[in-house]
């Protein structure tokens, strides 16, 4: 009707079948376009927001590590880990939590293990530790102490609040931000979690916690006494 030669594209004329060939995409070409694609995603993460209680849970699996060979000692004391539970109450938002996701897959804490640690211990749940063992908090089923404004709540502990404020501490979410190995060849962890405690405790060059970042504790804690026996006539 319209005097148009449609042949060229009917299966089994002309050169259709060798044109549909040369233009399909094989396996080995589709996954270097993934690979290509994935390099183009963007290297900043958003943070997300996580419940507590489903944090919680994750944390005592192997998809988390809290403790990795970096991270400080807890040192965090009542007093500021009850100001971290107090804050939540309040629906004061905490900072945020950094998380770095390494080549295994695993998510390491380079900031915020103390606060998960407080929440941790307020709550008596456990994390799974570097020895693949599951640990509590050095201060599990803490009472809350010297809190600013929530004062009736003084001496209670997670199990001794009513079942609202238990409920409003599960459900409050934290700010988790995120950083893939996979799409951050040359982070350095160890780097961030020094630059981030930099202020208001901070790293000092070729300290003791320095160290601790590289070297395991087993090591760090004998040189540290014997360099406390003997720094006076060594410093001379």
């Amino acid at each position: 009707m319209y005097n148009i030669d449609l042949g060229q594209y009917l299966d089994g004329i002309g050169s259709f079948r060798e044109k549909i060939k040369a233009l399909k995409q094989s396996e080995d070409e589709a996954k270097d376009k993934m690979d290509e694609l994935s390099q183009l995603r963007v290297n900043k993460p958003d943070p997300s927001l996580i419940p507590i209680d489903e944090l919680v849970n994750e944390l005592s699996s192997n998809r988390y590590l809290i403790r990795p060979s970096y991270q400080r000692q807890e040192k965090i004391n009542l007093y500021k880990s009850s100001a971290i539970i107090e804050s939540i109450l309040l629906d004061i938002k905490l900072p945020p939590i950094f998380v770095y996701k390494n080549p295994s897959g695993t998510k390491e804490i380079i900031d915020g293990q103390q606060r998960l640690l407080s929440i941790l211990g307020f709550l008596g749940k456990q994390y799974l530790g570097l020895d693949n063992e599951l640990h509590y908090s050095k201060h599990n089923n803490f009472k809350l102490s010297r809190l600013k404004i929530l004062k009736e709540l003084k001496g209670k502990r997670f199990d001794s609040l009513t079942e609202k404020l238990q409920d409003k501490i599960l459900d409050a979410r934290l700010s988790i931000i995120e950083i893939d190995a996979s799409v951050n060849e040359y982070f350095n962890p160890v780097d961030l979690f020094i630059r981030l405690n930099n202020k208001p405790y901070p790293i000092k060059e070729n300290s003791f916690e320095m160290w601790n970042s590289f070297v395991d504790n087993e090591i760090i804690s004998p040189i540290r006494d014997l360099t406390k026996n003997n720094i006076d006539w060594f410093y001379i």
